[in-house]
C-alpha cells in the first residue's frame, strides 16, 4: 500500500492590514475550514427535488382519478338544428366513482381526410350512470356520415 500524500493547505489570503481575510458566502461570514457548497451540488439537488415534486404530481393524479372510467359511448348521431350541426351521444360512466368524460367526435371528410371537433366535456356521471353529451360541429355545412364519438 502507497502511502497517503500529505495534505497541502494553501495560506488565507491577506488583506489589505496583513491578516487574513474572512471569507463571505451570501453576504454570510464561513467558519475557517469550511468547505463551500458547489454549483454542481446546488443544481443537483434542485433537480433532485423538481423530479420528487413531479413523481408526487402523478402519484395523486392517478389517486384522484382511479376508478372513473371507462366511458361507452352509444347512440352518436348527428342533429340539424337551424343550420347548426352537432353530434348527440349518451356516455356512460363505467367506472366506480363519478367523472366527467371528455369527449371528442370523429369523422371523415368528402376528401377522405380525418376529421375531428373540439374536446366537449360532459356533466360529472355517476357510477353507471349515463349523460347526454352535445358536440358542435363547428363550421361544417353537410353533416357527416358515419361520426364516431369516443370519451376518455
Amino acid at each position: 500500500m502507497a502511502p497517503e500524500a500529505p495534505e497541502v493547505r494553501e495560506p488565507a489570503p491577506e488583506d489589505a492590514s496583513g491578516g487574513p481575510r474572512d471569507r463571505t458566502w451570501r453576504g454570510q461570514p464561513v467558519p475557517p475550514g469550511m468547505v463551500l457548497p458547489s454549483r454542481t451540488q446546488y443544481h443537483g439537488t434542485m433537480y433532485g427535488l423538481i423530479a420528487l415534486g413531479v413523481a408526487v404530481t402523478l402519484t395523486l393524479a392517478v389517486l384522484v382519478n382511479k376508478g372513473v372510467g371507462p366511458f361507452t359511448v352509444t347512440g352518436a348521431h348527428v342533429r340539424d338544428a337551424n343550420g347548426a350541426l352537432s353530434v348527440v351521444a349518451q356516455v356512460q360512466n363505467q367506472g366506480d366513482h363519478a367523472g366527467r368524460g371528455r369527449c371528442v367526435a370523429t369523422w371523415t371528410d368528402v376528401n377522405g381526410g380525418a376529421q375531428q371537433s373540439g374536446v366537449v366535456p360532459s356533466g360529472v356521471i355517476q357510477p353507471g350512470g349515463t349523460a347526454e353529451v352535445t358536440i358542435p360541429l363547428v363550421g361544417l355545412l353537410v353533416p357527416p356520415n358515419p361520426v364516431k364519438v369516443d370519451c376518455k
